[in-house]
């Protein structure tokens, strides 16, 4: 079964917006950028991915060097993004999609050859953020339900309504990898104490020692 893999990312200049008043443009931005390449490292070092797809308003230059990378360019709002996104992987039917946030930089390779495996059983996976929202969202690529994402929402129960109000089977895949997004000054002060190989952890020691 191919497996692809959509990352939304909003527009860099808004990016991390709840860590405004503790870290400039430039350093969000860079943070941004830096969670994104320690989720494509995992996903690519899985093996477990045929194509990343990143749905971007940013042209985002920098990531073509990855040849499993597409960017898909979209300026509308996230759910209608994600839409345009899905409906373009709609002709591999044999197939099926997961969609992450692109602040997830804790999750590992396995995590990806995990849900490969789940998806061969199920129609849709969800996965959790620790404060009600969706960090894993995987589908068959036949599978139709109405996306939930946004600022606030707590769309996993959202999407867990949808998906079993059409009859489809879930799964829920969830641990502390998952669960954490780096979305406010809690979550930045607690990836600061991590001592784990990555860029973005690396980048949050270096910008908050003082």
């Amino acid at each position: 079964m191919k497996i692809n893999v959509l990352i939304p990312l909003k527009k860099l200049n808004e990016s991390k917006s709840r860590l405004i008043k503790y870290l400039d443009e430039n350093s969000r931005i860079t943070l941004t950028l830096l969670m994104l390449e320690d989720i494509l490292d995992s996903c690519i070092l899985s093996q477990s991915v045929n194509k990343i797809y990143l749905v971007s308003y940013d042209d985002l230059s920098e990531f073509k060097k990855y040849k499993e990378i597409e960017i898909l360019i979209n300026k509308e709002e996230l759910n209608k993004a994600l839409e345009f996104a899905l409906n373009h992987l709609k002709k591999e039917e044999n197939g099926a999609t997961l969609i992450i946030p692109s602040d997830l930089p804790l999750i590992e390779p396995v995590d990806f050859k995990n849900l490969r495996e789940l998806i061969k059983n199920y129609e849709i996976i969800l996965g959790p953020s620790c404060d009600g929202g969706t960090n894993i969202l995987m589908l068959r690529n036949y599978v139709k339900i109405s996306l939930e994402f946004g600022e606030g929402k707590r769309s996993f129960l959202l999407h867990l309504k949808n998906a079993l109000d059409n009859n489809y089977s879930v799964a829920v895949y969830s641990n502390e990898k998952i669960c954490l997004d780096l979305d406010d000054i809690i979550r930045l002060r607690y990836f600061q104490t991590l001592n784990i190989n990555k860029k973005s952890i690396k980048y949050i020691k270096e910008i908050t020692k003082n």
